[in-house]
């Protein structure tokens, strides 16, 4: 039964959908007056997302009932950002904007409309992944350096910490099995002709996972090598066939039947020693010892970007996943952020800090602390290049023990032209072979250390007489030492007081801001998690120092 008469619900129809918005800014106007202290309330008053929403426009449905999408794209610009300010999923975020009136009220959403669902903030979150990766993060620094311009000035410390991948650690066994897998189901569904041409023959089903299999976890050693050298044999014979079978093919087809392929090339090449007939057949094969394998060792079928990130002074801190380099202010903004993968070392990604934020920001940092990771050499050369000797690297230099007591090259005197070395007896030599991108090797004949007084300190017992003495003299040797120099001043100890500083932003990140673990598969994702984790971050430092700030204002006394 309706609660009002027909004439009436006739004469407010045309206006309904006018007195429905009124009513629910009415509603939204009167909550936010209660909660002027809440964050959102904050970052609606102060954060402009104009450019990112412009940014955003060109956004579509690549598939479904049409192109336009459902929700205004300014909407979902909000929805993603609340997502990443309070870690929520996608599920979750999906909930808080339905119910939570805050949350409704500050993505646009108006009081009666349930709001976007998970899938579509799931398949605008990918779309922003790929084409906006940067809009976000660029955006909130703007804005931060309009209200705070003297941090663009400040000197930056930089650090590393591990993200998790999104997927499993999988053993030897398991890896090539998954691997091969996925290979025969990306045949399948992209050449299904070509993939009858692989199983013919062939129970892959069966060689790959057979069933009432005991649990790898419960066998034995002897048992489990068993196990992995038939698993072996199994999958170089897949892939012998699966790779006969697509020879022929454009390059520019079976892209990712082409990728499982390099990856049990290099699972192959990382893990084992195999050892073929005259006729090319594998009679054995041999895990090789773990100092042999190789580097970026692949961890996880699932997720074929994350390799293993070992870290620690005895490097017993493995995570397979990514490492994240990041650099902030001493007041904590982060400036720059990227993820590479796991096996990356952690002084690679120095340089890219200083580069990605001349090219984004147009921002050329005077300094950048790091730790002793940094301390090479190459890669002080390598930010003084990335800057255009604009910036400098702060860190603690690598020190090598001395194993003996004989000279080191530090010891030895090299000619401004770098073609000549001099002894600390004196004696000079022109002979040198150049290695690739490190330096070059000098030596010394055996004619020359003859009757030498200082034959013990410089040969010791480890050069014969009738040998060369070698020497190696880095190409880098002139950035170590002026590191080295730096490093003696009180600038140095004034610039290592802020390094605890980074520890507090990685906590926060890793702990509350949800970059610890990734959320996605590959490392493009991760790489936009990571700046969007430190997007949050950035703003909810920027509204505290906003609220300093007015604060140390007011209680200034008046002017009279």
């Amino acid at each position: 039964m309706p609660t009002l008469p027909a004439f009436v619900l006739a004469a407010v129809q045309p206006y309904l959908q006018t007195l429905l918005l009124w009513l629910s800014n009415l509603a939204y106007d009167k909550l936010v007056a209660k909660d002027q202290q809440q964050l959102l309330v904050k970052l609606h008053a102060r954060l402009d997302l104009t450019a990112i929403e412009t940014a955003c426009a060109a956004y579509h449905h690549a598939s479904g009932p049409g192109t336009t999408p459902t929700h205004p794209v300014p909407l979902l610009v909000r929805a993603i950002l609340v997502g990443y300010l309070f870690n929520y999923p996608a599920r979750q975020l999906e909930y808080q904007i339905r119910f939570n009136l805050l949350v409704k009220w500050f993505v646009g959403c108006p009081i009666w409309e349930p709001g976007p669902d998970h899938c579509t903030l799931n398949r605008f979150h990918a779309w922003v992944c790929q084409k906006q990766h940067r809009s976000f993060f660029d955006e909130v620094l703007h804005q931060v350096d309009r209200d705070f311009p003297e941090e663009r000035l400040q000197p930056q410390i930089g650090d590393t910490f591990a993200m998790r991948a999104n997927a499993a650690q999988e053993s030897l066994t398991r890896l090539l099995r998954h691997t091969s897998q996925y290979l025969l189901r990306d045949l399948q569904q992209e050449r299904p002709d070509l993939y009858a041409q692989v199983i013919a023959g062939q129970n892959y089903q069966s060689l790959l996972a057979p069933k009432g299999e005991r649990p790898e976890p419960f066998l034995d050693d002897a048992a489990r090598q068993a196990r992995l050298q038939a698993t072996v044999r199994v999958v170089i014979g897949l892939q012998e066939r699966a790779q006969a079978a697509i020879t022929g093919c454009p390059p520019e087809t079976l892209s990712r039947v082409r990728l499982r392929l390099e990856d049990l090339t290099k699972i192959l090449a990382d893990e084992f020693a195999l050892t073929r007939d005259a006729q090319g057949q594998v009679v054995a094969v041999k895990e090789l010892p773990k100092d042999d394998k190789g580097t970026y060792r692949l961890g996880s079928a699932t997720d074929r970007q994350a390799t293993y990130r070992k870290h620690g002074e005895e490097q017993k801190d493995i995570t397979l996943g990514y490492n994240v380099s990041l650099s902030i202010t001493p007041k904590g903004f982060t400036r720059e952020i990227h993820a590479d993968t796991g096996a990356q070392p952690d002084q690679a990604g120095v340089a890219p800090l200083v580069s990605e934020q001349i090219k984004h920001q147009g921002l050329c940092p005077p300094k950048i602390i790091y730790d002793k990771a940094a301390g090479a050499g190459k890669t002080h050369a390598l930010v003084d290049k990335a800057s255009n000797g604009q910036t400098q690297l702060v860190a603690h230099t690598i020190a090598y023990e001395k194993r003996t007591e004989r000279f080191t090259p530090e010891d030895f005197t090299l000619s401004e032209d770098a073609k000549t070395l001099t002894c600390p007896n004196g004696q000079t030599t022109i002979k040198f072979y150049p290695r690739q991108g490190e330096g070059r090797h000098f030596r010394f004949l055996p004619t020359q250390c003859r009757d030498c007084p200082l034959t013990d300190t410089c040969r010791g017992d480890e050069v014969k007489p009738e040998n060369y003495r070698q020497v190696f003299i880095s190409d880098y040797r002139d950035q170590l030492r002026a590191a080295k120099a730096y490093n003696q001043t009180e600038d140095f100890k004034a610039d290592m007081h802020f390094r605890p500083r980074v520890e507090r932003v990685i906590f926060m990140l890793t702990n509350y801001d949800g970059a610890r673990r990734a959320r996605r598969r590959g490392q493009n994702c991760a790489d936009f998690q990571a700046k969007m984790c430190a997007t949050a971050r950035n703003l909810r430092l920027w509204i505290k120092q906003l609220d300093l700030r007015q604060a140390a204002q007011a209680a200034l006394p008046v002017a009279a």
